[in-house]
């Protein structure tokens, strides 16, 4: 099992940040879907037990018993989801605590919480006590992430909708809690408790709208939030061991209570995602090194973090798809006949497709362009590896031909077919030439393109030394010379015509093949466009239920204007929701588009194919160099 290593480290000059390389390295090798849990709080408040405890270890992430902080910078812990080992995995990342005074910079603790906010699929804000003014205070730099942190880019007026739509499931674990959970008698569940904690207070002045501005912050940035309350572990003279003490010597209600948010946390299977795309760990190290770029320029754009990592991923799906195609390929013994090319292909472009729908994000129309960026260069490699095959087969052909014809040529140098009667005997050789050809093995593989090199070849023959040794054999009369030629001709039209309708009848099936398999590759990637568009709109469906909960809550509470804010936050949101059905259409319609134009790329190849069955092809040997027309 991977132990815990650091992550991003604070610089030497105790506020800057720097990636860890063995981290990044790690990550990048994990193809499976992260759930990324962060951990936020007070220096010295037990964060990295509650990692620990989700590790199922008492020895993983750095504790300590002293007053000075433990955890430096952001550690991570990388291992197969519990719930879902084969198809998920899980990061856990332990941040740095808050406030310690060793640090000596509130900025540092700002971009500190910052990333944990933006790199997590789910937050867990670790405080002790109660849920009071000091709890929530640890929280003030809810209330500070727009002034550090903006979503769109350019100059739109953003709000707090925007963010929570894309922050992390909120899970407050308060620790040493030992007060009832109740409101003016009324005994309250844990989450509902943090609502009550939540609502807003009636008045006006600074003190007021302070009081209310940090409880918005939370509401509108975390709109899924969730509080679980920890009783005292044991006697406070054993604190100092926690890390190291059995279970059975722990208190029974806070075994109790930590085996219930062990499998809580574990059970918000959510993972990290981007775009409607699951985050894998290459795409998770693209988007901390962005966040980390930003940071250092002092503002984080999430939008334009995400576009980035949107085309990284994109390009590196393209090129991952690609190699892996021109793999499979380059592979091939050459030549290969048209129907085994073909077969090869259509396996080749579906474990392209495959490779490239593992990765790519295709809920933006800048995504979608790389699913036709891939078609295209899959189809300039197949028209590159037809031709190289092509090819091979013509020289492979020729030098069949000019092996069997090379007895037939050393007759003609001595004369054996200018006596009377000659040209028949050419002739037969010709046509046992072409028998010999057809039936043998010769110990080198002909190809796709051999009958027509064939009949190219003979014709050569035909026309040039066949008709001269008819047109001077002492053996035939002036009509039957007429009459021979007229009938060599026939038969080498025949010949031609036969050998130019299979290659052709060759490549049209390997087209209606290929086109077909397009098609299935493109019914996957609009499944693949569907899951995603789908997961965004689910994400946005659950977002709105939530809102709608929270309009209820403030409306009863006798806040109106907080109310029709969050009308408005659900109006956008529903907004969006009908621009994202709008947007399924506009990319079904796009990928219909890809389709027709493929359908006319293969027209045009038919027209191009057939060009290239009846071009001249260049005959060396036996005699001097001559082209076959």
């Amino acid at each position: 099992m991977m132990e815990p290593i650091e992550f991003i480290k604070t610089g030497e000059d105790g506020t800057s940040f720097v990636l860890n390389e063995t981290a990044i390295e790690l990550l990048q090798n994990v193809k499976k879907p992260l759930v990324v849990v962060s951990v936020v709080g007070m220096y010295r408040t037990g964060k990295s037990y509650l990692l620990n405890r989700l590790m199922g270890r008492s020895d993983g992430f750095p504790l300590g018993a002293t007053v000075q902080a433990k955890t430096k910078g952001i550690w991570m812990w990388l291992g197969d989801h519990p719930q879902d080992p084969e198809n998920k995995a899980l990061l856990l990342l332990d941040t740095e605590g808050l406030h310690d005074p060793e640090k000596g910079s509130k900025t540092h603790d700002t971009w500190i919480f910052t990333l944990a906010v933006l790199l997590s699929s789910v937050l867990i804000y670790n405080s002790k006590g109660t849920v009071d003014a000091n709890a929530l205070d640890g929280l003030y730099l809810a209330s500070q992430l727009t002034e550090h942190v903006t979503v769109k880019t350019g100059n739109t007026e953003e709000t707090g909708e925007e963010f929570g739509r894309l922050f992390p499931v909120l899970v407050w674990a308060l620790r040493d809690h030992h007060l009832k959970l109740e409101v003016d008698g009324k005994t309250l569940e844990s989450s509902e408790y943090l609502e009550h904690c939540l609502k807003l207070k009636r008045g006006k002045g600074t003190a007021v709208a302070k009081y209310n501005d940090l409880r918005s912050s939370i509401k509108e940035f975390f709109i899924e939030r969730h509080l679980i309350c920890f009783p005292v572990p044991c006697k406070m003279d054993n604190l100092k061991d926690l890390d190291t003490m059995r279970e059975e010597e722990l208190d029974p209600g806070f075994v109790k209570v930590g085996n219930e948010f062990t499998s809580f946390i574990l059970n918000q299977v959510r993972e990290k995602s981007l775009g409607g795309k699951p985050v894998n760990g290459s795409m998770f190290a693209e988007l901390a090194k962005q966040y980390l770029e930003a940071i250092e320029k002092g503002n984080v754009n999430i939008e334009s973090s995400f576009d980035f990592v949107l085309r990284a991923e994109n390009n590196k799906a393209v090129k991952a798809a690609l190699d892996r195609y021109e793999v499979i390929l380059e592979n091939l013994d050459l030549p290969v006949s048209l129907d085994e090319l073909t077969t090869i292909c259509k396996n080749a472009e579906n474990e392209a497709n495959k490779i490239f729908l593992q990765s790519a994000i295709l809920t933006t129309d800048d995504g979608r362009s790389y699913s036709k960026k891939l078609s295209d260069q899959i189809n300039v490699s197949q028209k590159a590896f037809a031709e190289k095959n092509g090819k091979i087969s013509e020289d492979n052909t020729i030098r069949i031909l000019h092996k069997l014809y090379e007895p037939i040529d050393q007759l003609a140098i001595n004369g054996k077919f200018t006596k009377a009667g000659g040209s028949k005997e050419y002739s037969k050789l010709l046509e046992s030439l072409e028998k010999d050809f057809q039936k043998k093995d010769h110990g080198i593989i002909k190809g796709p393109r051999g009958d027509r090199v064939l009949a190219e070849f003979l014709k050569e023959k035909r026309e040039n030394d066949l008709k001269n040794l008819i047109q001077t054999d002492k053996a035939l009369t002036e009509k039957q010379k007429q009459a021979k030629i007229l009938e060599q001709e026939r038969n080498q039209i025949e010949l031609q015509r036969k050998a130019q309708e299979e290659e052709i009848k060759q490549m049209k099936s390997a087209q209606d093949q290929m086109t077909e398999n397009f098609n299935k590759n493109l019914e996957k990637q609009k499944e693949e466009f569907a899951k995603q568009h789908e997961e965004e709109k689910e994400t946005m469906k659950k977002q709105f239920d939530m809102l709608l909960k929270n309009q209820q809550d403030t409306l009863e509470a006798g806040f109106k204007e907080e109310a029709e804010l969050l009308k408005e936050q659900m109006e956008d949101t529903k907004r969006r929701m009908d621009e994202k059905d709008t947007e399924s259409e506009k990319a079904s319609a796009m990928m219909e588009r890809m389709f027709e134009q493929m359908q006319e790329q293969n027209k045009a190849n038919m027209e191009m194919m057939e060009k290239i069955a009846s071009r001249p092809i260049t005959v060396t040997g036996g005699g001097p160099p001559c082209v076959i027309s």
